[in-house]
C-alpha cells in the first residue's frame, strides 16, 4: 500500500510538472470590489501561510519568464487590482482561482457583484470565493450576523443572476489580516497540491 502511494505522489508530481512546463504554475488571482481595501496585506498574509507550507509563491514577475524557472515556482499570485478590467481578462482566463476580497457595505457587496457580472460577460467564471473583512469578528473568530447576511445576500444574487455559487468565505479582521487564511490555502491546496502537500500521506490529504 505504502508502495502504491508512493508511485501515485511521484506520478502527481510528473502531471503537475508536465502543466507547469506547457501553461506555468497555477495561478491565484485577488480583486479588491472597491479602492479601500488594501490588496497587498492580504496578498502577504496567504503568502506567508502558503510558504509555511513548503509551496513556493511567484508573482507577475515570474509569470513572464520562460523556461525552467518556472518550475521553481508552486503557485502565481496576482493582484488584480479594483474591479474587472479588459486588460485584466487573460488573469481570469487562466486563474484556478478567483479571490475577490469585499467589506459588508452594501456598496460594497453590490460592487463585488457587479465585479463578477462584468467578468461573466467576458469570460467564464473560474473558482470564485470571497473574503470579507469584518470590523466585528469575535476575537475567537466568530463571524458577526451582518457578515453571514452580506454573505448570503452576495451568494444568493450570484446563483440567480450569474448561476455562479461561490466556492467559500473566509472572513478576516482588517486590523489584524495575519489570521483566518489557513483553511484557504487548503482549499487551493485541493485545486493545486504542491510544496509538502505533494508527501504527505493520502489519508491526510483527504481529512
Amino acid at each position: 500500500m505504502d508502495q502504491q502511494a508512493t508511485r501515485l505522489r511521484q506520478l502527481v508530481r510528473q502531471v503537475r510538472q508536465a502543466a507547469i512546463a506547457s501553461t506555468g504554475p497555477p495561478l491565484f488571482a485577488l480583486v479588491a470590489s472597491n479602492k479601500s481595501i488594501d490588496l497587498s496585506a492580504i496578498h502577504q498574509s496567504i503568502r506567508r501561510t502558503a510558504t509555511a507550507q513548503g509551496i513556493r509563491v511567484g508573482g507577475a514577475i515570474d509569470r513572464l519568464e520562460e523556461g525552467d524557472r518556472q518550475l521553481e515556482i508552486d503557485w502565481q499570485f496576482v493582484d488584480a487590482g479594483v474591479g474587472y478590467s479588459e486588460d485584466q481578462r487573460s488573469t481570469w482566463e487562466q486563474a484556478s482561482a478567483v479571490l475577490v476580497v469585499t467589506t459588508t457595505e452594501d456598496q460594497a457587496i453590490l460592487a463585488a457583484y457587479t465585479t463578477l457580472k462584468l467578468a461573466s460577460q467576458q469570460t467564464p467564471l473560474p473558482v470564485i470565493e470571497f473574503l470579507l473583512q469584518d470590523n466585528a469578528i469575535g476575537q475567537e473568530g466568530a463571524i458577526s450576523e451582518p457578515t453571514l447576511q452580506a454573505y448570503d445576500r452576495l451568494t444568493n444574487t450570484c446563483e440567480r443572476f450569474l448561476g455562479c455559487r461561490p466556492a467559500a468565505l473566509t472572513v478576516v479582521s482588517p486590523r489584524d489580516s495575519r489570521h483566518g487564511f489557513q483553511e484557504l490555502v487548503d482549499r487551493w491546496i485541493a485545486i493545486a497540491p504542491a510544496g509538502e502537500t505533494l508527501s504527505r500521506p493520502l489519508a491526510e490529504k483527504a481529512d
